[in-house]
């Protein structure tokens, strides 16, 4: 799945600091022969389904991995699909080998219905008992053990087509007709196929699928054929999978549309994008940009793609994912990859190129070679991150990636910041921790780190590396440490064991650099390191890396040096250095999972020099250092924001957004009520020249640049800076939105829509918007109006809108964006759930709910955290994920409350010169 919005495969809440972060923004194989066809059902072997399992029978096994005495060797199933429908109608075949004498089979199962089952061992039917649990597994039980050796199992059973989750076989309306699709990360394979639901066991699967006449079914394989059955409904029969685990199975039926894509990578594999019926003309930047994308993942990792066709599907509307790489059958949610060519703005195309750069990668990372569980899945979303950045990068270097790379990295060591963040390797015990991984740390921090190791040993052996690792497991599974050593027999031993230090602890690394010239020694810089916290944190700042630390002093390339920090404490000698240099500035192309501090001093004239010296990339990197020094207290955020009129003065347009984004970090909450209208005036004075300048609309022919820049700026002045002639233009830009979507485009139409419903937003608003949601079937267009729906301040309103949540007639994968109200708001926001609770989990998707208490880490008071923890810390347990989530929000308030004390008195010195 892509990365954590803002893809991610999870719907984390960002803290201010991460604003940034949101607005920066091989060989075909041939599988083994399907099983042969399972001789027909005999009565006495007909399962006998019980209630639990037997006292004579052994217990269930514990934990979240079935014991590998029973292997699966292939399975073939069949399914039974009517869109519409709530019940699916499957048979599958499962291919065993036995390790030992067996008398219960375990499988994994949620919500399925066992009809009839069988199996044979030893040449023998043997008779069986179905041993259903209330944990997620199925046994299969024998009156005598069944011997090691081969054995199958055919089980004929029903399961759950659902209508409001995004997982495991689900069902949606788009434009009158109905429509079936699956995802299955990470442990939803179980609600369509009793089996062994786990990433570490990868084998060949086959797949057909009896549907209607009329529609089209797709899965991961090319269509072997179909024949004709009664009653209007055909068999389409796939061919076999290469080895593939449970989870990266995938399927749709429905009447789709079906846009050819011609043909991509070197062994011209076929491409065609899938979309519900009518949306075919909203396909055509995916069709186009797709196969050269996948191209260029061929041409760095050396192989060609592993699959024999690509097709890529959209899904209507998805809550709780972006998108997923099912090998051959990537699927991607509306809102991100279907627009009208009118209606392609430039952050949609960099956000479909960049999810799909991802999802490419993942075909060699997590595809090709899989994680052998959970607590790897680094190896797949790492990677794909990393990967994909690469792409994206030679796709279009005129979009400045390595400008978003900063950005996103930002977002991770936000995240990372708080002592409830996990470990990109994080142990997994429970669904919670499974769940807990699709997360900021696995994604961008483990790209990071990627990036940063490649930095530091060059970029030739550390492909060397890669290739090495996906050669030597190809079809298979791998463990951190098979990377690690694959990368170290190309570079050196010390490398594994430098990743291993940020892959097996939490926290960012805070190094500081201090310039030592001492007479008749060369120029030296004093390193140091400890761990970053905020300020208000219990952590301690005692941990160690190895940190690769790369450091510039003037320009040209002979102006750089590099170092493995392993220890507290290092001196690194500038051998190059031919006087004492002016400055040193760490973190050299803006690479690095570390914070810098160079010192105040040093940091104001680093940040005020021009660019010959720090390129841009480097420049936001220290940005984004220095909001991080006044969030821990080493700078007072007065110290940064006295920085801001010069950053913003040489009108570069990335640069003028990181300023911007470095204001709007300081919160509303945080500044004193008495000296708001001081800090609306700097931010006026600041920036509202050039908001105005730039105006609310794009010019022909301008910059990509500024049109990202804008929105940024007329959102920030408008709310912030409280400009009234400002906010009456965004109104009525609103409402002629409203009227007419081609007014303006949606990435300035969407805050303009959330700021009129913001500041004055009223009755009238409130219904229009809300009809031009129920009426709306452009889904890009159709999440800004549910997002402008959760910014009003009336009451009344914010009841009515969380009202909408479950009686507004919404898809329920829709209407989960309706919990994000004005955190003004969230005694109103807190009540509707606790007074709702039971509905919520019984109607919304589960997945998504997972994220809820998230929503809420945007208070600043104590009384608002302990009405967020009256109200969640009873109810999290129900909800697969939400414990970590709730831990995380929190801490997110407490760490508020702390900072709003420390920050005050050095912005009330700042806004009162």
């Amino acid at each position: 799945m892509p990365a954590p919005e803002p893809r991610s495969k999870a719907r984390r809440m960002k803290s201010p600091r991460t604003l940034l972060a949101l607005l920066a923004t091989t060989v075909a194989c041939s599988a083994a022969p399907p099983p042969p066809s399972p001789p027909p059902p005999s009565p006495t072997a007909a399962a006998k389904p019980s209630a639990r399992a037997p006292s004579d029978l052994p217990a269930p096994p514990a934990g979240l991995r079935l014991p590998r005495a029973v292997h699966p060797l292939r399975y073939a199933a069949t399914l039974t699909l009517v869109p519409g429908d709530d019940v699916l109608r499957g048979e599958i075949t499962i291919d065993l080998s036995l390790a030992e004498p067996t008398r219960v089979l375990w499988l994994h199962a949620e919500k399925l219905t066992v009809d009839e089952a069988r199996i044979e061992a030893g040449a023998r039917h043997l008779p069986l008992r179905v041993v259903p649990t209330d944990d997620g597994l199925l046994g299969f039980a024998l009156d005598t053990a069944a011997p090691p050796g081969p054995a199958r199992l055919v089980v004929k059973y029903r399961g759950v087509i659902s209508a409001v989750d995004d997982h495991g076989a689900f069902r949606e309306e788009e434009g009158g007709a109905s429509y079936i699709f699956s995802h299955f990360e990470a442990t939803a394979a179980r609600r369509v196929f009793p089996c062994i639901d786990d990433p570490g066991v990868k084998v060949p699967w086959q797949l057909s699928l009896r549907v209607r006449e009329a529609d089209v079914a797709l899965s991961n394989t090319r269509v072997l054929g179909e024949d004709e059955e009664p009653g209007g409904m055909k068999l389409v029969r796939f061919a076999p999978t290469p080895p593939l685990p449970s989870y990266l199975l995938a399927f749709a039926v429905g009447p789709f549309d079906i846009v050819d894509a011609g043909v991509a990578g070197k062994n011209k594999v076929p491409v065609r994008i899938v979309v519900p019926r009518g949306l075919a003309e909203k396909a055509s930047f995916a069709a186009k940009t797709t196969p050269p994308l996948l191209g260029m993942a061929e041409a760095y990792l050396g192989s060609a793609y592993p699959y024999d066709k690509l097709d890529v599907v959209t899904i209507p509307r998805l809550s709780s994912f972006g998108a997923m790489e099912n090998p051959g059958l990537v699927t991607y949610g509306a809102r991100g990859s279907l627009s009208a060519p009118s209606d392609e703005t430039p952050m949609f195309r960099r956000g479909f190129t960049a999810t799909m750069a991802h999802e490419l990668a993942h075909q060699w990372f997590g595809n090709l070679v899989t994680m052998d569980f959970w607590d790897d899945l680094w190896l797949n979303e790492a990677f794909a991150t990393w990967m994909g950045s690469k792409i994206v990068e030679q796709f279009a270097p005129a979009w400045r990636e390595d400008a978003r790379r900063v950005a996103m990295t930002s977002y991770a060591m936000s995240e990372d910041g708080l002592l409830s963040a996990r470990k990109i390797r994080q142990e997994i015990l429970t669904q919670d921790d499974i769940s807990n991984a699709f997360d900021g740390i696995t994604y961008q921090k483990g790209a990071a780190v990627l990036r940063m190791f490649e930095a530091y040993v060059g970029p030739d052996k550390f492909q060397r590396g890669v290739r090495r690792y996906l050669d030597e497991h190809a079809h298979g599974n791998a463990k951190a440490a098979d990377f690690l050593a694959a990368l170290s027999a190309e570079t050196s031993p010390e490398i594994g064991a430098a990743i291993a230090t940020f892959l097996d602890q939490p926290g960012v690394p805070l190094v500081k650099a201090e310039l030592s010239c001492e007479k008749g020694k060369s120029p030296a810089v004093k390193l140091s390191q400890s761990r970053w916290l905020p300020a208000g944190s219990a952590g301690a700042a005692e941990s160690t890396w190895h940190v690769p630390v790369c450091l510039r002093y003037g320009a040209g390339p002979e102006a750089r040096a590099c170092t493995l920090l392993t220890t507290k404490t290092a001196e690194l000698p500038l051998e190059s250095a031919k006087s004492c240099p002016a400055l040193v500035a760490l973190k050299d192309d803006g690479v690095g999972y570390h914070h810098a501090d160079p010192g105040k001093e040093a940091l104001a004239r680093l940040l005020g020099k021009p660019g010959t010296f720090l390129g841009l990339p480097q420049r936001l990197a220290l940005l984004d250092d220095a909001s991080a020094l006044v969030e821990s207290g080493a700078l007072g955020s007065g110290d940064v924001l006295s920085l801001v009129p010069g950053l913003v003065a040489g009108r570069e347009p990335l640069l003028e957004r990181g300023a911007a984004s470095l204001v709007a970090r300081v919160r509303d909450v945080h500044v004193p009520a008495d000296l708001r209208p001081r800090f609306a005036r700097f931010v006026s004075r600041t920036f509202g020249p050039r908001a105005r300048a730039l105006g609310l609309l794009p010019k022909p022919g301008e910059d990509e640049s500024i049109t990202f820049l804008r929105p940024l700026l007329v959102s920030l002045v408008a709310d912030r800076g409280e400009d009234p002639a400002l906010l009456a233009e965004l109104r009525a830009l609103a409402s002629r939105f409203l009227d007419d979507p081609a007014a303006a485009p949606l990435d300035v139409a969407g805050p303009a829509l959330a700021l009129a419903a913001r500041h004055g937003g009223d009755r009238a608003l409130f219904d229009r918007l809300r009809e031009a949601a129920r009426n709306e079937r452009d889904e890009r267009r159709r999440s800004a109006l549910l997002e402008a729906l959760t910014s009003f301040r009336a009451p009344a309103l914010v009841d009515e809108s969380l009202a909408l949540v479950l009686e507004g007639g919404f898809d329920p994968r829709s209407a989960v964006r309706l919990f994000r109200q004005d955190e003004r708001m969230l005694d109103r926001s807190l009540g509707y759930i606790e007074k709702n609770w039971s509905a919520l989990v019984t109607r919304m998707p589960g997945e998504a709910l997972g994220y809820l208490p998230l929503v809420f880490q945007g208070a600043c008071d104590e009384a608002g955290r302990a009405a967020v923890a009256r109200v969640f810390e009873g109810r999290v347990s129900e909800i697969v994920g939400a414990p970590r989530s709730l831990a995380q929000s929190l801490e997110a308030i407490s760490l508020c409350v702390a900072q709003q004390k420390k920050l005050e008195p050095s912005l009330r010195a700042f806004l009162q010169k």
